[in-house]
Formats: structure tokens, sequence, C-alpha cells
């Protein structure tokens, strides 16, 4: 931790009044004017005071002390000033030495001005380290006595000659050492936020002044001049700011600095307790959190277990039974109770087992084969199966298999859901075969209606040429026998009609694309319908791609709905027809709508009667025939219609396979 100077002890205040400044500089001025030697122990022994101070107070408050920087530098002052005390009595004129005395007292200088800069650049790797103070004590120790002795015993470089000043040696160490101040100051500017701003600048500006009373010893001619007094100035300002730094730091005051810890100790006391108060909170209202979210799952997982109680009930009580087997091995993992009721096999007996078990062998390979294609095609597969019960007893049932997928898509079952349909099926047998006498009657009826229309006709024709044959002209005669082939010509219509009914009894269903068939069949229509003024138009869906159907009886389904469509619009203005195909649910639908004349909603009921039109000359065959077809497909056909409206035909089947190379 970094010693803050107090608010009375700033840069602004140097502790001595500005009176005794001019007194003190106008002394040594004096001094210097007297005798040049007077005046340079003056300085370099306020030098050796300030540093034997230094280190004096830091020593002795060493224990108390948290701030290595000062500990570092007050160590330093002790040897540095032993070298500045020993270039004291050194020094030319002090008569201490024998000979010639500058070249020694140069060589004093330069060593106390390495040991301070490097003591200087040094120091601020303490602010976050703690120092060893014997080992510093130790090092510093040893390397003053390695440059005293080194200058002494004559191994240390000349600094200056007699005559001729310093020498180069002396004048690159004053720039090398300027160099390391400089670099100390800039590591002390990259710690800034650890010092207070009044110690800062105080410590800044002894560095600088140290430097440039260093500088100003360059321009020395002599060992005394003008520039070396200047640098004498300089280096007494330089004592006094590390002075002041040290002092603004608290080394005077040790009490006051304690009670200054104590303060920022209780200070960091009360801010660890605020934050560990409000982490306390911010835990509890965390732990709230957690709880309530706890709260809100068990909750949920409270509802989705009474889902899952009332899905197994539904599935227990359902009507239908319900197998769910393994998606790899097909093993049944589980059967409701209605399994049982219909096969009359109990869980156990079914769990375990494969569904082939009940296979009565009326269904052969293909037909399973092709409900593993409809699964892995549609995604679902709904037939019928003739199963054998425990008992022997072939049953038929609904089945409808379809996957169980899990979150990312994955099969994990196949669930079947399977209902007895034997005993429906035989009613509906029997209602099939009452329904088809009706309609055997029902066309005998239109069968008699309309061939004995015409053979009546023709009988009458006949007995009139019978009995008027030899009276009649000619021009008669041709007449009548127009008119009786007109009536051969209406029963061969029929003839041809009823042909058609049973045209696509065997349908070749495929998958075909749905824009190609479009686009081959419009030919068949557009010239036509461009001749009798009708607006045809046609549009595709994007996802209406591919139809499960035979593509010729698709297109005679289609052309039979266009027909009619094209007559109903006949007369009417601005006639209109549309064709849409779009994807709806797995099913593919083509919707053709007009704005013809529409049917009347008590015709809508026999629309697909045999032999039941609602047109002038129709046969009452074309609608029939076209859900005969759609049903072979597995379609079907709506109709809806208001008169003077327009009608809407919808055509849907089942959606087919991309088999696109």
């Amino acid at each position: 931790m970094i010693m803050q100077p107090s608010d009375d002890h700033g840069v602004s205040k140097f502790g001595l009044p500005a009176l005794m400044w001019a007194l003190v500089l106008l002394g040594l001025y004096a001094s210097s004017r007297y005798s040049d030697l007077l005046f340079h122990n003056l300085v370099e022994l306020t030098g050796v005071l300030v540093a034997l101070l230094i280190f004096t107070l830091v020593w002795n408050t060493r224990r108390v002390l948290d701030n290595h920087y000062l500990l570092f530098i007050g160590i330093a002052s002790l040897f540095s000033g032993v070298l500045e005390l020993v270039h004291i009595y050194a020094y030319n004129g002090m008569g201490m030495v024998p000979g010639p005395a500058a070249d020694l007292a140069a060589q004093l200088w330069i060593a106390f001005r390495y040991v301070s800069g490097i003591s200087f650049l040094l120091a601020p790797f303490f602010i976050d380290r703690k120092l060893n103070v014997a080992a510093t004590m130790a090092s510093y120790a040893a390397a003053t006595a390695v440059l005293v002795s080194a200058i002494f015993l004559g191994w240390f470089p000349v600094c200056y000659r007699e005559g001729m000043g310093m020498t180069p040696f002396k004048t690159a160490s004053e720039y090398a050492v300027t160099l390391i101040l400089l670099a100390a100051l800039g590591l002390l500017y990259r710690k800034r936020s650890a010092f207070e701003p009044g110690v800062l600048y105080l410590l800044g500006g002894s560095l600088l002044a140290f430097m440039i009373s260093g500088l100003s010893y360059l321009r020395q001619i002599v060992v005394v001049d003008v520039a070396g007094a200047a640098g004498h100035f300089f280096e007494l300002l330089a004592d006094y700011l590390i002075y002041r730094a040290v002092v603004v730091t608290g080394l005077v005051e040790p009490a006051k600095l304690l009670f200054r810890n104590l303060k920022l100790s209780e200070e960091a006391l009360h801010k660890a307790k605020d934050e560990l108060e409000l982490r306390v909170r911010e835990r509890t209202a965390e732990l709230a959190r957690s709880n309530a979210e706890l709260q809100a799952e068990a909750a949920e997982r409270k509802r989705a277990e009474d889902r899952l109680v009332r899905l197994a009930t539904a599935v227990e009580s359902a009507a239908e039974a319900v197998v769910i087997t393994d998606p790899s091995t097909g093993v049944i993992q589980y059967v409701n109770p209605v399994f049982e009721q219909i096969t009359g096999y109990t869980p156990q007996e079914a769990l375990g087992r494969t569904l082939h078990f009940l296979e009565s062998g009326k269904n052969d390979e293909e037909y399973f084969r092709g409900l593993r294609e409809a699964l892995t095609r549609d995604g679902v597969w709904r037939g019928k199966l003739m199963n054998e019960k425990k008992d022997g007893t072939l049953y038929i049932e609904e089945c409808t298999v379809s996957p169980v997928r899990n979150s990312h898509g994955g099969i994990v079952n196949y669930i079947y859901l399977k209902r007895d349909v034997t005993e429906k099926m035989r009613l509906e047998a029997i209602t099939e075969s009452v329904r088809a006498m009706e309609d055997i009657g029902y066309v005998f009826s239109g069968l008699r209606n309309e061939f004995g229309n015409p053979i009546n006709s023709i009988n009458m024709i006949l007995g009139i040429l019978r009995n008027k044959m030899d009276s009649l002209p000619g021009e008669a005669v041709r007449n009548y026998l127009d008119l009786m082939t007109d009536q051969i010509a209406r029963v061969e219509f029929l003839l041809r009609s009823l042909k058609s009914f049973n045209l696509y009894e065997t349908q070749d269903l495929q998958n075909v694309a749905v824009p190609a068939f479009i686009d081959n069949f419009l030919p068949l229509v557009k010239e036509d319908y461009a001749r009798k003024g009708i607006d045809l138009s046609v549009s595709v869906a994007s996802d209406a791609a591919w139809v499960h159907a035979d593509p010729l009886a698709l297109q005679q389904v289609l052309l039979s709905v266009l027909n009619n469509a094209s007559e109903a619009v006949n007369g009417r203005k601005d006639p209109k027809i549309t064709v849409a195909v779009s994807r709806a649910g797995g099913m593919i639908r083509l919707r053709v709508e007009d704005n013809g004349r529409g049917i009347p909603e008590d015709r809508m009921k026999n629309l697909f009667k045999p032999f039941y039109t609602t047109k002038e000359h129709g046969t009452g065959l074309g609608l029939v025939i076209v859900k005969k077809m759609l049903a072979r497909m597995n379609g079907a056909i709506y109709i809806m219609s208001r008169k003077d409206e327009g009608t809407s035909v919808d055509i849907e089947l089942a959606e087919g396979a991309n088999v696109s190379p």
C-alpha cells in the first residue's frame, strides 16, 4: 500500500516561508562568491544530511511502514550519502588527499550519481513487492565497497584531467545517469495511481532536478565555475524535494501515519462488510429465485405427472387397442387392456414379442413392404389387416401406424392404433349389397329409359314406313331415315359411355410430377377455350410438386371436369375458368372454379347418381365415371356450387414422393 500525504502537506506548501527560502538561497549565493569550496561543501553536506535523515527515519519506522518504495529509497540514501560524504572529503582544496584531488572527487561523484540513479530506477519495482531488507543492505554495502576500492586503487576510469577538464567517460556517464533517471521517471509515471498527486509531483520534481544538476556539470570547464554553481543549486533542490516527498508521506509523524492506516483499515473493513452484506443479500435473493424456480419446476413437474397420468388413463381406457414397439427390433413394449379384448392375448403374453405372432397369412410380404414404404414416405400408414386371435378366429382390424419422435427428430417408438372392424365390415357389406340392389334397379330403370326411348322412336318410324312406303314421297322417306339414324347414334353414344365406365378399371399408380403434367395437359384444352372466348388461368404452388396417381386416368378426370365447366360458362358474360393446384395436409388439391350458371341446391345431392344429368344432352355418367376413377386412385371429389354464381370442384389425391434423379 502506498502512503498518501495529509491535506496540510500539499505541493503548494513547502513547509518553509518564502522569506526563509530567499535568505537561504542568498546566503548560499554569498558563500559561492566568497569561497567555492565553502559553497560546495554546504550543498553537498545538505545532501548528506538529507540522505542520512531519510535513512534514519525509514530505518526506525520500517516495522510500521508498508511502503517498500520508500524503504528501498531510504536504504539507498544511506550508501549514496556515504559516497557523497567521501566525495566531500576528497574534493579539491580540502587537503585530505595527497596530490591532485580533482579526478578522485569526480570519480566519487560519478559513483554517487550511478548509485542514486539506479536506486531510483529500481525503487518502483518494490511498490507492489515486499523488500528483503537484509539482502538489500548487503547488496548496497558490497556495491559501495567495490566502488570505493576501485576508485582508491586506481581501477576506476579517469573522470577529470587537469587543464583539460572532464574526460569522455565522465561526460558519457552523466548522459547515462540522465537516461537512467529519465527511465525511472517513466516507471514512476506508470505507477502514478499508487501515489497521492502531491507525493508524485515531489518525487518527479526531485528526479528532474537531479537530471538537470548532472547536465549542468557537463558545462564545467574547471571544477568550480558558474555551470557548477547552477548544478549545485539544482542538486540542493533535488535533495529538498525528495526530503519533502518522504516527509509528506508521513515519516516525520509515524503516529499520524499509523492512525491513517488504521482509518484506511477501518474503511476497508466497512467496505468489506458492506460488500459481504451485499453479497449475502444477492445470494439470498438468488436463493429465493432458485427456490421460486424449484417450486415452479416442481409445480410444472406435478402438472406433467398429472398429464402423464391422464394420458396413461386415456390410453388404458381407449376404445382402440394401443401397441407401442421398439423402432429397431419391432419388439412390443406396451399394450393396453383393449388389446387383450380383441386378440385374447394378455399383456404378459404379448410383451417381448413382435406383432408377427398375430399374422394369419392372408397378408403377403408385398402388403407389408407397401406398409413400410408408406411409413418411410408419408410418416404414417393406415390400412386393414386380417389377423388371427388366440383362439384361431380370423378378424379384420383397421390399423394406423405412426412414429413417436424425440426433440431431435429421431424415432424412439412406433405406436399402433388397432380397431376390430370385422362386424362393422359385415354390416357394411350387407348395406352395400342393399345399396347395390337399389343402384342396379336405378341403373336398369335408367337403361330402360335411355335405350327404350330411341328404340320406341325407331319402331314408330318403321311402322310408318311399313304402312305408307308406297305412298310417301322420297323426301319424306329420307327424313324418316335421318330420324332413325339420330336415334341409333344416341344408342351408340350411350354404349360408348358405358364402355368408359370400365375403361380405367385397372390403374397404374405412380409418382407424377405436377408441373410437367399440367404443362402437357394444357395444350389439350387451351386452343378450344381461346376459340370459345373463355379466359383460362392456371397456377401451381411451389410445394405441390408430386402427386400419386395414374396419369392417364387423372387426365381423363380433369378433361371431364373442365368440359363441364366450359359448358357451364357458355353464354355467360366474361366466361372464366381457374385451375389452381396446391398442397394441403399431405394431399394435392386441384381446384377448378368457373363463373358459370351454377347448380341448384336441390340437384346437388343427385350429381353422382348414374344417368342423372342437369344438362340438356348429358348422359348422367360423366361424374359417376370421374368419382370411380378417383376412388381407384385413393382420391376424392367435392363440388360446391351456387346458382348463377358459379361452381368450384376440388379433386384431392395423395401427395407423391420426389423421384427426380
